[in-house]
């Protein structure tokens, strides 16, 4: 097949070799990260624009929540641009239980699997310290995040904690 692509070129019977991919790197950041600093900063613009009544919105993430032990903040670079973060943090009223937090990717990194990486990525560093069960909350103008969220085997829940009575919470 290469001897009749060089031949004769794309067409239906001979492909172009498919481009390589940009390296991607996930790696453990912290919240003084200028990088990750950035990217929470893009979504909570983002969610403000999809979300814009007042209360609708309830988000939080503290330096506590990410230390060994209670949970981590990850930070995805493609070709060395950081196009996403990710955190995760253990429940203390859940044990052996952790909260998605955090998750976003840039407009230039949707429709690359970097979302579905970072999800992978947080849910095995858990694991890696006990963690058996996920839960995460996201609300019903997020479709991107409800597929990524659909396509690892989440599944709709009760609220709970501070998103019970909420009606923008999912």
């Amino acid at each position: 097949p290469l001897e009749f692509l060089h031949r004769h070129g794309v067409s239906p019977y001979a492909f172009a070799p498919r481009a390589p991919q940009q390296p991607l790197s996930i790696e453990r950041v912290w919240l003084d990260n200028v990088d990750v600093e950035l990217l929470i900063s893009q979504l909570n613009l983002d969610l403000y624009s999809r979300y814009p009544e007042p209360g609708a919105l309830i988000f939080s993430l503290e330096s506590a929540d990410i230390v060994d032990g209670v949970g981590a903040l990850l930070m995805a670079e493609l070709d060395g641009e950081p196009v996403g973060c990710g955190a995760y943090r253990v429940m203390d009223d859940l044990p052996g239980s952790a909260e998605i937090k955090r998750l976003y990717v840039t407009l230039a990194g949707r429709g690359k699997k970097i979302g579905s990486a970072l999800l992978a990525e947080l849910e095995r560093a858990g694991a890696a310290f006990g963690v058996s069960r996920f839960a995460l909350e996201t609300g019903p103008r997020q479709p991107e995040a409800m597929r990524i969220f659909e396509a690892a085997g989440y599944v709709v829940c009760e609220p709970w904690g501070r998103f019970v009575g909420k009606d923008f919470s999912i």
